[in-house]
């Protein structure tokens, strides 16, 4: 289970059979996808005022998708920063193999619906609430925890500001404002702590990809 699927999980609508905000829901995942691999040693960010993504170590982390990622990032012809890498594929395209890898562990049960004549989406029927029931609790764990959260749970967090994503259920005003806290807070702001200073950059740069989007 990555982050990445988790964010994915997190949207899903049981009521409506949907996941909501999906093109947002794309970028977070790619988003996340860097940030633990950034934790696993796996990427880091290079330069001073442009930042790029750089990969010091191709050895894989035995997650599928994370390890598609990082063949990816590592056999790319030419350098890349964070945000080109979120907008280089349709943000539907992560969200498609997300939902196929929770289809293949039985979480959802996958269905099509028909947008237009020409354009129809995957669309998931969760099997598995307590699994989504657990990830939520990933935010409670932060919202508890605070600055001393563990780093993938304040990703997390921060992500779902950044990202602007719809949680069902999850409509905490006090939460939403923890989740900025996470994003925009003191964490992640001094170099001398490198990963959790990547992991801040790239939260920002997923808010950056989805305005990208927008415009």
């Amino acid at each position: 289970m990555t982050l990445g699927l988790d964010i994915l999980l997190l949207n899903i609508d049981p009521d409506l059979r949907r996941v909501r905000e999906r093109e947002y829901a794309g970028y977070a995942m790619r988003a996340a996808d860097l940030i633990e691999l950034a934790v696993a040693g796996r990427v880091t960010l290079t330069g001073r005022w442009v930042k790029w993504i750089t990969v010091v170590d191709a050895e894989p982390t035995g997650e599928p998708l994370l390890d598609a990622s990082l063949a990816a990032l590592a056999t790319a012809p030419k350098r890349l920063m964070p945000v080109d890498w979120m907008c280089r594929q349709p943000a539907g395209g992560v969200v498609e193999a997300g939902l196929a890898v929770l289809a293949g562990q039985g979480a959802v049960r996958l269905h099509s619906r028909e947008v237009t004549r020409r354009r129809t989406l995957t669309e998931p029927e969760l099997l598995d609430p307590a699994r989504q029931a657990q990830v939520r609790a990933r935010l409670d764990r932060y919202i508890a925890a605070g600055t001393a959260a563990d780093v993938l749970d304040w990703a997390l967090a921060g992500l779902v500001h950044q990202c602007d994503l719809w949680i069902p259920g999850h409509f905490d005003r006090a939460a939403q404002r923890q989740y900025k806290e996470a994003a925009r807070g003191q964490r992640g702001r001094s170099q001398a702590n490198p990963v959790e200073w990547t992991i801040r950059v790239l939260m920002s740069d997923a808010h950056n990809a989805r305005n990208r989007d927008l415009n």
